[in-house]
């Protein structure tokens, strides 16, 4: 008897009710990178990783050998996503860097870049029925809703066809030689494959000299004489020459590179040299 009130004894056949303070507290969900190397992309002019690598369960996802009360409860609205650029490696901070990394000999660094994932919780009351928790290797665990997590991998250089520079012509000077002079312009500033904001042009080095005329497509005798007349029409009885590129393709732009199949044979004349009469007595 509580106050006055009626008293009476416990019956099993009642229904009682009991009220208490209690708390819900937030599951830790263990991450880790799953992939930690080798998270490689080809050249595409942006730092973010591929968005096939960006999917839970591809390069991050649960800690291996995750028990169930450490992963998300199926189907509550919840999720993991996750954000990933590439970076140079650097003990600073670094914002995203696009380009591929080389040594001093020009070579791709495997593995040379920084690759950083942000994994964050989505999803309605993600953050705040969940917290995760990622601990790098060799050091301590970091919670919260988000959580960063570096790996390495490269960026390799993105490969361009060249297609032949088309009949190349000059006037007669005794030789066979092509000179990288008389590749057209377009030619020379390579825009097919090339990816939007970039410049890559060929790179001939320091010889004038880029291939040689053979007289036909057996190239097996150098041609040195005019088969064309002054103005650059093919004289009468005569054959296009056949072009041998000699050099050896080479950009400018670290980010791309020649691809292997490039022709490196194409077609040309040699006009006939214009003499000047004032140089006669």
């Amino acid at each position: 008897d509580y106050g006055g009130g009626t008293t009476r004894a416990l019956n099993t056949t009642d229904t009682y009710s009991a009220t208490g303070a209690g708390k819900i507290t937030p599951r830790t969900v263990t991450v880790d990178l799953l992939k930690k190397t080798g998270i490689d992309k080809t050249y595409d002019g942006n730092a973010d990783v591929l968005a096939a690598d960006r999917q839970f369960d591809t390069n991050f996802g649960y800690i291996a050998g995750a028990t169930d009360d450490h992963k998300l409860v199926a189907n509550d609205g919840a999720s993991i996503t996750a954000t990933a650029v590439y970076k140079k490696k650097s003990t600073g901070l670094e914002a995203g860097d696009k380009d591929v990394s080389r040594a001093s000999d020009g070579t791709v660094i495997d593995n040379g870049k920084n690759v950083e994932y942000t994994v964050t919780l989505t999803g309605t009351n993600a953050a705040t029925n969940y917290v995760l928790s990622y601990t790098p290797p060799g050091g301590t665990a970091t919670t919260g809703s988000s959580v960063t997590m570096t790996g390495a991998g490269k960026i390799t250089p993105k490969k361009l066809t060249l297609t032949s520079p088309g009949n190349v012509t000059r006037a007669y000077d005794g030789t066979s030689t092509v000179y990288k002079s008389q590749l057209p312009a377009s030619y020379k500033n390579v825009t097919a494959g090339v990816e939007s904001g970039d410049t890559v042009n060929l790179d001939f080095g320091t010889s004038d000299e880029v291939g040689k005329y053979y007289t036909d497509s057996t190239m097996k005798r150098e041609a040195k004489n005019a088969n064309a007349d002054k103005n650059g029409s093919l004289m009468s009885g005569k054959n296009v020459y056949t072009v041998k590129y000699t050099f050896t393709p080479k950009l400018d732009n670290g980010n791309y590179e020649v691809d292997a199949t490039t022709p490196l044979a194409g077609q040309g004349t040699i006009k006939q040299a214009s003499l000047d009469p004032t140089k006669f007595e």
